[in-house]
């Protein structure tokens, strides 16, 4: 990694960042977890400080970072929210990807009227595509084309920040289509008639993101309000489009495994070890043997991730680098999701049984990371890592 690079890491930004997740964001991450709590304090904090526009251009009033600017940025902030709480870096992760969807996709008109309202007012949005149901992008919530706009009826489902979005992009099907030729995305106020939010989330982990069901019933949503202007606009968007969705993932991993190693090491240095000939757990060569080991794989996942950003950011001058981009964003989520499992897991064998007591972090780390690693299967992106090395064809780089 070059010093340029570094520096832009550690920027002003990020260290301003990390000082108020660790003040106001990590002490409430356990009770959060445990009460299956929205973080409504801790997106607060984000809010007061600007930081939910930090995915919107400068030009548009954000802080320069994701579509059109510091993709590095994001990623840094969303591995360093997560460090504290991975529910709440995951639903500022769907904020800055959504941000930059609509910064990519949109009209000027709509990035200064809903890009405007998140740097004026804090505005907290989703993006919800999944549905319950043999396909996860299925076409069960459909738009009907009425004057002036649509009607859309339909079920989603892990419908994340939907207990405090004010608005989302809802990704649905035009009538007498589907997903994959008749897709459209349009911006709904989380309070329009017919929407109805279910906070009924209930998975083992990422307990505090509210991605439970929404219900559409006649949910009119007004033309100026369709993101692209018409259907499958999606697949006409800048290439690094798909992959900013994808690389906000993989920075959640790298944080929630750097969270719990960070974790482990305050464990192993303060406890006094019962069963071993030392005083202190971190005192044992074979627990020292561990931590380097697990050290030295997430210095090597940090710097997959930073360089996939890098690369993502190359595209927008040079498109013909899409698919080396979308492969490099591929390869850091892989590798991410591996040392996030095997870090989250591992913790345990160092610290022992008190590890699993209620009032640790350790359980909680390993939940969130155990169930938001199978968001996307991460087979898909092996696969389409292998096609580009056997030259059988090239990944599909606009795919969530």
């Amino acid at each position: 990694m070059s010093h340029s690079l570094a520096a832009n890491a550690e920027s002003v930004e990020i260290e301003t960042l990390a000082a108020i997740a660790e003040r106001e964001i990590a002490p409430h991450a356990l009770e959060i977890d445990q009460a299956r709590r929205f973080p409504a304090d801790s997106i607060d904090a984000l809010r007061r400080e600007g930081f939910l526009a930090m995915a919107i251009e400068k030009q548009y009033g954000g802080m320069g970072g994701g579509f059109g600017g510091d993709y590095l940025m994001v990623s840094r902030a969303v591995e360093e929210i997560a460090k504290w709480c991975t529910s709440t870096s995951q639903i500022f992760a769907v904020q800055t990807a959504t941000c930059s969807q609509i910064a990519a996709m949109g009209s000027h008109e709509q990035k200064e009227r809903l890009l405007g309202a998140v740097v004026k007012h804090g505005d907290l949005w989703g993006s919800w595509a999944s549905e319950l149901g043999p396909s996860i992008m299925g076409a069960q919530t459909v738009a009907r084309k009425v004057a002036g706009g649509y009607l859309v009826n339909g079920d989603k489902f892990f419908s994340t920040n939907s207990a405090g979005a004010s608005r989302f992009l809802l990704w649905c099907a035009e009538e007498g289509g589907d997903l994959i030729h008749n897709m459209l995305i349009l911006a709904v106020d989380a309070k329009a008639p017919g929407v109805e939010i279910v906070d009924d989330w209930d998975g083992m982990g990422q307990r505090g993101t509210a991605s439970g069901t929404t219900r559409f019933r006649d949910v009119f949503v007004p033309q100026s309000d369709l993101i692209g202007g018409h259907a499958n606009a999606f697949y006409e968007a800048p290439a690094a489009l798909g992959p900013i969705f994808q690389i906000g993932f993989a920075a959640i991993y790298l944080g929630t495994a750097e969270g719990a190693f960070e974790e482990a090491k305050k464990y192993a240095t303060s406890r006094r070890s019962l069963m071993r000939a030392v005083n202190r757990i971190a005192e044992d060569p074979i627990v020292q043997l561990h931590i380097g080991d697990m050290e030295s794989r997430l210095a090597a996942a940090r710097l997959l991730v930073y360089d996939a950003a890098v690369r993502l950011k190359a595209v927008e001058s040079d498109p013909s680098r899409r698919v080396d981009a979308a492969l490099a964003v591929y390869k850091a989520k892989v590798f991410a999701t591996e040392v996030a499992l095997s870090i989250t897991h591992d913790v345990f064998g160092i610290c022992g049984t008190s590890a699993t007591l209620a009032g640790n972090k350790f359980e909680m780390f390993w939940r969130n990371v155990r169930t938001l690693t199978l968001h996307d299967p991460v087979d898909r992106r092996r696969e389409a890592i292998g096609k580009s090395v056997l030259g059988i064809a090239d990944p599909p780089i606009a795919a969530l």
